[in-house]
């Protein structure tokens, strides 16, 4: 169906005439799929500093390349490329990809969250008002994209949550330790955590046992036996460590005497031989629980 124009029906007078100061009478045209090439009609606004650009885009009209139209804004700062990428138009242009709204958040975050990569790094170190950057966008949106620039990766927002915790999140597998104690802020998470939760990766390396596995908050209240039991637990070679996604639960293999460090009331638990030691741990197992959790767990 053809487009009907706004001004070969309407004079430019007409087209402005404002209705209670909400809005004109190009606004409702617009909104009924009416269309105009005049800038001085495009650039009306309503009271919500909505252009009749802004109307024309979102009942369904994409074809604007100018970048004075394309950059008109409403009052949050929403410029028309934004609506446009929300309607699934992508731009190339870095003037239009950086344009933002008053939080910041650009042209080049609304098309990263609708499938678009890119590998240009002023592009994707952009950040809105919460730290979030283009390329933490990418990387929680692509499973396939893996930054290999360290500038990149170590990209945080205001949390202090990375491009490699959002790469973690979608169950990429860094297998350096060095940057598996890289945490957030507040809570702690680290890209361990993250892998943990995500893929299930399970941890053999006495480094990741340093994370802090007793609850800040409860280590005072804990039995001086498990903040023992907890020490022993860190510092053996004969452990290994794997997480759930909300507990901690420990494989004993070819333990010698840990068991030693447990109380006399829970004696009736000790025995030397070693077909029973599984028992002896399971039963371990399940008072640890009740009393440790990792803290920082996701």
């Amino acid at each position: 169906m053809k487009k009907q124009i706004m001004e070969k029906k309407y004079k430019i007078k007409e087209l402005k005439e404002s209705f209670n100061g909400l809005y004109t009478l190009a606004h409702q045209l617009a909104d009924e799929g009416w269309i105009t090439f005049n800038k001085n009609i495009l650039k009306l606004k309503d009271y919500n500093g909505k252009t009749v650009a802004h109307y024309m885009v979102e009942y369904g009209f994409t074809d604007f390349k100018d970048f004075e139209i394309l950059s008109l804004a409403d009052n949050n700062g929403w410029t028309v490329a934004h609506e446009l990428v929300k309607c699934g138009i992508k731009f190339n242009d870095k003037n239009i990809l950086k344009l933002k709204d008053n939080n910041n958040h650009t042209v080049a975050h609304i098309q990263a969250e609708h499938g678009w990569i890119t590998k240009d790094e002023e592009l994707l170190k952009l950040k809105n008002n919460k730290g979030l950057t283009v390329a933490h966008i990418i990387a929680n949106n692509n499973k396939d994209v893996m930054f290999l620039n360290s500038d990149i990766l170590n990209l945080a927002d205001n949390d202090g949550w990375t491009v490699m915790h959002s790469l973690a999140r979608n169950k990429y597998i860094f297998t350096q330790p060095n940057v598996w104690n890289i945490s957030t802020n507040e809570n702690n998470v680290s890209i361990a955590h993250v892998m943990i939760y995500s893929s299930g990766y399970t941890f053999k390396y006495k480094k990741i046992l340093l994370k802090k596995i007793l609850l800040q908050k409860q280590q005072e209240d804990l039995p001086a036996w498990f903040l023992k039991f907890g020490i022993i637990i860190l510092n053996s070679h004969s452990l290994s460590l794997s997480f759930d996604t909300r507990e901690m639960i420990i494989e004993a293999k070819l333990i010698k005497d840990i068991y030693k460090t447990v109380p006399k009331k829970f004696n009736k638990f000790k025995t030397e031989k070693m077909r029973k030691y599984n028992n002896f741990y399971k039963t371990l197992n399940i008072l640890i629980k009740k009393n440790i959790k990792l803290i920082n767990m996701c």
